[in-house]
Order: structure tokens, then sequence, then C-alpha cells
């Protein structure tokens, strides 16, 4: 029996996502008549599949995924097939929800660099929050506990995790686009993301601290350089025989009150 002929018999052993893709392996033999050193890779890989052992797979808890879920939920009202990219030392990791023929529905994929079949894969995550690790982390117990420590420093914050990944990278983590607004950069992603994924409040705030971080740079700055007529680079004013308990200082448009000091 050959190879491709063993891969027929396999079909139904296989996962659907697995089979979708043995049934075009298939088909191009069928149409052609022979498969490339690459295709006849797949085949005996997807046979192993099925013959070898299965070991029981490994369960880690990185804590709840419902604030994670209700990310992608949210999204789906607005994409097809939203994804999530953070950064593990400076290389992309991208989570996305697994569809209805996956092999766990509903779980959440932990990808890496590349494209199917040859993308790296770093295991699933189901909605409670057990990560399951692909066996090729079994050899870079050093990867996987990284990989371990970003998963539930996500699982836990976010929004927190993604705006350290636009801040970081300069790209959105949810559109991998970059980053040119002012704004959005302070974010850690852009607004249109933001509504996509549920999180305009947390946007608005984060432009809310840029600005007032600002407004504070800017009173700072003015009563540095003009403390040779009583404002001093502590935000503060002396003054003899004063009897105003504060000052206001408008630069433009900017207006701030601060403490007086007699």
């Amino acid at each position: 029996m050959t190879n491709v002929e063993q891969l027929k018999q396999n079909l139904g052993k296989l996962s659907p996502r697995d089979r979708d893709f043995a049934n075009s392996l298939l088909d191009g033999f069928s149409r052609y008549g022979s498969l490339t050193p690459k295709q006849l890779f797949w085949v005996d890989k997807l046979n192993a599949r099925v013959n070898a052992p299965q070991p029981a797979a490994v369960k880690i808890a990185v804590g709840s995924m419902k604030g994670v879920i209700a990310l992608f939920d949210h999204a789906k009202k607005h994409l097809k097939h939203p994804k999530i990219t953070l950064s593990l030392n400076g290389s992309p990791v991208t989570l996305a929800i697994a569809g209805a023929q996956a092999k766990a529905p509903g779980s959440i994929n932990v990808m890496g660099e590349g494209k199917f079949p040859n993308r790296e894969w770093f295991g699933r995550i189901s909605p409670e929050g057990e990560w399951s690790p692909s066996r090729a982390l079994d050899s870079d117990a050093t990867k996987r506990d990284a990989l371990l420590a970003l998963l539930t420093e996500f699982a836990n914050n976010p929004a927190d995790v993604a705006k350290k990944f636009g801040i970081l990278t300069g790209n959105c983590s949810f559109c991998m686009r970059p980053l040119s607004d002012d704004r959005s950069v302070a974010a850690g992603f852009g607004p249109i993301c933001a509504d996509h994924y549920g999180l305009t409040e947390e946007w608005k705030s984060a432009v809310h601290n840029q600005k007032q971080a600002e407004l504070t740079e800017t009173v700072n700055a003015a009563a540095t350089a003009t403390n040779t007529n009583g404002f001093f680079g502590d935000g503060t004013w002396r003054a003899p025989n004063a009897t105003l308990n504060s000052w206001s200082l408008s630069i433009g448009t900017k207006v701030a009150t601060l403490p007086m000091t007699i």
C-alpha cells in the first residue's frame, strides 16, 4: 500500500482541519498523478499522526480567558477573522479563536511566525484558561516558561498587554498597522480597533492621561523658564505680602492652577 493510499484510508481518523488538508493533497494527486516532495512529506506526517500513540496532553492554568474571549466576541461583529498579536522577546505571538471545523472549536490558538501549514504552533487555550502547550515546546523549557508568563499576564489584563505591544513595537496589536497618531501611540492601539474590540473607553482614558502629562510638562517648563520673576521649577511662586493661595497659568488654551507658597 502506498503512502497516498494509506492517507485515503486514514481520512476518517484525522481531525477536521487535517482532513481538509489531506483532501487537498489527495485532490492534487488525483489531478496530476504525483505529488511534490514537500507534499509527500505532509502525506507521511498526516499518516504518522493517525498511527502514533497520543500522549496525555499537558494542561497549564493561565487564568480565565473570559476577558480575552470578550474582545474576540466584540470584534466578530466587525471582522471575519479577528486576531491579537503579542510580543515574546521581540517575536510575534498571534492568538485567534479556533473555528467550527477545528479540533477544539472555541479554544484560542497560540501561534508564532509563518503561515499554515508551516507556521509555528504553541498550543491552544481553553475558554476556562487551561493552556495545552504544543509538543514542540517540550525541548525548549525557557520558551515555554516565557510563553506561560506572557499568556498569564494577557489573561489577567488583555487591554494592558495589547497596549504594551503597541508602545513597544509602534504597531497596533489588533491590526498590526503602524501607530502614526500621537493619541494612538499613547493608547497602544488606534480608535478604530478600539471600537472593534470594545476598548473605546480604554483608548479615551489613555489619551486623557497623555494630555494631562503633556499639560504638566508644559506648566513645569514654563515655571522653570520664569523663575527669575518669582516662579520656581517645583511649580510654586514666592512673593512677599501676597494674599492669594494659588495662581493660574495660561499657555495657549491650556490653563493650570498650582499652589502658591508665601
